[in-house]
Parts: C-alpha cells; sequence; structure tokens
C-alpha cells in the first residue's frame, strides 16, 4: 500500500510505504460467552418465537501507540506492540422461525432482531442488527 503525503518541511510530496512485514501470527481476542433463550412454539413447532440474551467478557490485544513521535530509520516496518485490556458485551433480541412443513423442520426461514453494547479499552459501541434468512440441516446429521 502506498501514500503520498504532503511535507510542508521541505515543499514536496514524500512518498510512504506501509508494508506487511514482518508477517505477526497473534491471538488477537479472547472470550468467554453465556447466552439464554426462552422459546416458544406454536403450530405443532411450524412457528417458533425466541428471546435471548447474551453475555461476552474477554480480553483484547490492541495495537494502539502512544502519541509520541518515533523517528525510525528508513525501509523499517512500523509493529506496535500488543496490549491486553479487558472488553465486554451484552446483547438482547428475538427471533421468529417457521419450519417449512414437509421438511422435518430442516429447513427453516427466520428473522432476527438484535442489539448489543461492547466496551472495551479502545472505547463503547452500540449497535442494532436486524437479520433474516433461511437456514437447513443437511438429512442423517
Amino acid at each position: 500500500m502506498s501514500f503520498l503525503l504532503a511535507n510542508p518541511a521541505v515543499g514536496r510530496i514524500s512518498d510512504l510505504r506501509l508494508s506487511d512485514q514482518p508477517r505477526v501470527t497473534s491471538i488477537s481476542n479472547a472470550q468467554v460467552a453465556a447466552q439464554g433463550a426462552w422459546v416458544a412454539p406454536f403450530f405443532q413447532n411450524t412457528l417458533a418465537l425466541q428471546a435471548f440474551g447474551q453475555l461476552v467478557v474477554g480480553v483484547n490485544w490492541d495495537q494502539a501507540g502512544d502519541d509520541t513521535p518515533v523517528a525510525l530509520p528508513a525501509g523499517a516496518p512500523l509493529v506496535l506492540p500488543a496490549t491486553p485490556g479487558p472488553m465486554a458485551q451484552v446483547a438482547a433480541g428475538a427471533q421468529a422461525s417457521y419450519a417449512v412443513p414437509g421438511t422435518d423442520q430442516r429447513v427453516q426461514f427466520f428473522v432476527q432482531a438484535q442489539g448489543s453494547v461492547t466496551a472495551s479499552g479502545q472505547g463503547q459501541t452500540a449497535d442494532a442488527q436486524v437479520s433474516f434468512g433461511f437456514q437447513g440441516t443437511i438429512p442423517g446429521t
């Protein structure tokens, strides 16, 4: 990836190259989650309504540099150290699913709505989601 930056001290445009070297593989997140649900079946299990809640806690390893400028040798890749920080998420939602008759409940259409609040060392976010689709199970599984 390459970006062009104006350098006002010199009055020219410099080329800044971001390298993917060295390649680093590491864990960036570890979580433990608990979920509870209440399901109400209707019409001989053809229609199901579900309310659910979820709690997630864990740790994120964030690559966040401080605000102190550092002079790097030309061509040196910038690799920021990863620092651990706590994270937590609370989510709640509802789902309705319809099992297609004659499929032994292996094909279902669903609609789901959920809201969540997440807090971590990077700040706090509130999110909402609506999704719909179909799901199926392979016979014999």
